[in-house]
């Protein structure tokens, strides 16, 4: 929910977004649906979504052992991810965010002015040319690490300015 929630929340306050994903299908991808109670409480979810609450689990290890663990109030739900991904993406949408869905970034260019972020959809390319970019990439990519990023923070540091760093996939062109 990371990319679709942050391009509603920034595209609410007025700044055009971009939002790259490789999948075709909003929310579409290998995930159990289940999510602690407060994701829930900050990011709530439309009731149908919802299929069950837990308050309690049980855990078993590889070697066999199980482990049952309880809680007096509700600790995780399990939710319909597709409709919970796809609701933020349509009032991101609607909110003005545009969508390159089936594109992969190739690479990303930040220079003082601008940040430049590369974009392939099969045999085609697409450059886009905004302000920030947001990272949501999670732990699969190697955008974080690389070397334009990387080069970008230090001097950051160096010029002793604020530096915010979160893994976020937006890509602001106000």
């Amino acid at each position: 929910i990371r990319d679709s929630n942050a391009a509603r929340q920034l595209s609410a306050l007025g700044y055009n977004v971009s939002v790259i994903d490789s999948r075709i299908d909003i929310g579409n991808k290998l995930c159990t649906g289940i999510v602690g109670a407060e994701c829930l409480r900050n990011y709530p979810a439309d009731p149908s979504m919802i299929y069950r609450s837990a308050r309690e689990a049980r855990i078993v290890a590889p070697n066999g052992h199980v482990s049952d663990i309880e809680h007096p109030n509700v600790q995780a739900h399990i939710i319909d991810r597709v409709s919970y991904v796809s609701a933020f993406a349509t009032e991101a949408m609607r909110l003005g965010a545009k969508y390159y869905l089936g594109h992969r970034v190739v690479d990303i260019e930040v220079s003082p002015s601008n940040v430049t972020v590369q974009l392939q959809s099969g045999p085609k390319n697409l450059c886009l040319i905004g302000k920030t970019v947001v990272l949501a990439c999670g732990f699969g990519s190697g955008l974080p690490s690389s070397q334009a990023l990387s080069d970008w923070a230090i001097s950051q540091l160096a010029s002793r300015e604020t530096v915010s760093y979160t893994h976020l996939r937006a890509h602001e062109t106000r």
